[in-house]
């Protein structure tokens, strides 16, 4: 039943899937989408079991327990003091990561993503949006139109769940509250200034962009067609860099992808899991080589959830209250 709605779901997509289509050919994709339950069987070999029972191990260890050292404990408090001075530069990440892709997007002749075409006039529209976000100008009437823009495309490409990331910022920047530095501040223009969220909304948001967009990736194109990253794995050698087999790559990739992807969703040791993603997230980046307008917003979305932790809605948030609630008790 679940595999089931999982290929009703995804039957929706009409293109090729998500960041895997940055590197490999539309036509190449095409002919080898679908499921391919015995090339990930191959990953489940002795050998590469131990290895992922060993990684797998690791990484639990490395989530659960170094949160409880007490030198990291020192770190965290440390940071945090210094974190949460940094609120006010954060609506200007936000505008910075947006407009950047946006003008990346514009100037390619893409649609948001850079698998998806875009005709006149649309790559002037998002060339002068993502100027309007730079310099400040409008923001809320705009960051409102790119919504929409964005949701009407996604109504007919689902491939662009894989970019909730963009959305997820456009949303979190309608609860931060700020229009500092940029044009509507130098003149206090206050159009459609009650279109907002509170801002203990922002983290959610960026939480659900980015947490949502990574389960989806993991799941599309490492799972349900394996073949789409087998490619990669192949055409780029990285047996080379990680002596498994190919189908061990593509299951692990997609396994870390959905486990990174579910922590920032619900906020599960949420800055900690930003650095993680951020990390994994720059080495794919510059060992590809993918244009920059293609990851920036993921970048800027994963550097806000650093500074702003997992927020209200969180496990975070619920493992800080019982721990207040634990001390009060003793």
């Amino acid at each position: 039943m679940v595999l089931q709605i999982f290929n009703i779901f995804f039957m929706g997509v009409n293109k090729v899937g998500a960041h895997v289509g940055y590197v490999v050919s539309e036509d190449l994709m095409q002919k080898s989408s679908g499921q391919n339950w015995e090339y990930l069987s191959q990953a489940l070999i002795s050998s590469n079991i131990i290895l992922a029972v060993s990684v797998l191990v690791i990484s639990v260890f490395l989530i659960s327990f170094i949160p409880k050292f007490k030198v990291w404990k020192r770190f965290e408090s440390n940071i945090k003091t210094r974190l949460s001075t940094y609120g006010d530069f954060l609506p200007w990440m936000a505008r910075l990561s947006i407009g950047i892709a946006l003008m990346g997007a514009g100037t390619a002749g893409v649609f948001f993503s850079p698998i998806a075409s875009a005709f006149a006039p649309i790559p002037f529209i998002e060339i002068l949006l993502g100027f309007f976000f730079l310099t400040g100008f409008l923001l809320i009437p705009i960051t409102i139109f790119t919504i929409v823009l964005f949701i009407v495309e996604l109504s007919g490409d689902s491939y662009l769940i894989g970019n909730l990331d963009i959305l997820g910022l456009l949303f979190a920047y309608l609860a931060l509250h700020s229009e500092r530095p940029g044009i509507d501040d130098i003149f206090n223009l206050k159009t459609l200034y009650t279109l907002r969220f509170p801002r203990h909304f922002a983290s959610l948001f960026l939480r659900i962009g980015v947490g949502v967009a990574m389960i989806y990736l993991s799941l599309y194109e490492k799972i349900l067609n394996p073949i789409f990253s087998d490619i990669i794995v192949r055409e780029y050698h990285l047996q080379n860099v990680l002596n498994v087999s190919a189908p061990m790559w593509v299951l692990s990739v997609g396994m870390i992808e959905l486990i990174v992807g579910l922590c920032l969703l619900f906020g599960f040791y949420t800055r900690l899991v930003s650095i993680i993603a951020f990390m994994i997230l720059s080495l794919s980046f510059f060992y590809f080589k993918e244009d920059v307008y293609s990851h920036v917003t993921l970048f800027g979305l994963l550097y806000m959830l650093f500074v702003l932790g997992g927020g209200m809605w969180s496990f975070d948030n619920l493992r800080k209250r019982k721990s207040v609630v634990d001390t009060i008790l003793k």
